[in-house]
């Protein structure tokens, strides 16, 4: 199934307040580095109302811990007019394809038939065609965020097993 997505522009923490984002819709969180002229996708998400997902603020101090020394944070927005189900898998798709640092789920698995999801707009630091094909990893890894200490666990239960090096080696950035 194809997606398109058309991203509205890139919006400060003070434009956000402002503009109209009551609607469904994918967003995406962006470091963006004026002296390398470098966008960095930090995280991807969804919600029935972007505004409430993204304008509160204890979000925004969550946000801003993740950039970098001397980035700006942006966020990007696309309004999405299907299902909540496809949302989802859109979703899913732009992050296993993209793996935001501080997304958690559907990095290393994609549980969903194949989507190819396309960007249009402000869509700097993304794929303009993303083609996800469902994954048969058996590694699921996580992050306990209350101890930042990564499991890797075969799915169906723990393995005495190491997990492979790129499988763990993201989390430690």
């Amino acid at each position: 199934m194809t997606f398109t997505l058309t991203f509205n522009g890139y919006y400060t923490e003070a434009d956000l307040a402002e503009a109209c984002l009551d609607s469904p819709g994918i967003y995406c969180v962006i470091g963006y580095s004026p002296r390398a002229g470098k966008l960095r996708v930090l995280y991807v998400g969804q919600g029935e109302s972007v505004a409430s997902r993204l304008v509160t603020p204890k979000r925004m101090a969550g946000f801003h811990k993740w950039l970098r020394r001397r980035e700006q944070l942006f966020f990007a927005v696309a309004p999405f007019r299907g299902s909540e189900a496809h949302r989802k898998r859109v979703e899913a798709a732009l992050i296993h394809h993209h793996k935001p640092i501080k997304n958690d789920q559907h990095v290393d698995a994609f549980r969903h038939e194949e989507t190819t999801v396309r960007t249009k707009g402000a869509n700097a630091g993304l794929s303009g065609c993303v083609t996800v094909r469902p994954t048969n990893t058996r590694w699921i890894c996580e992050r306990d965020p209350a101890t930042s200490r990564v499991a890797c666990n075969i799915r169906g239960g723990k393995s005495t097993e190491r997990a492979p090096q790129r499988l763990w080696r993201r989390f430690w950035h």
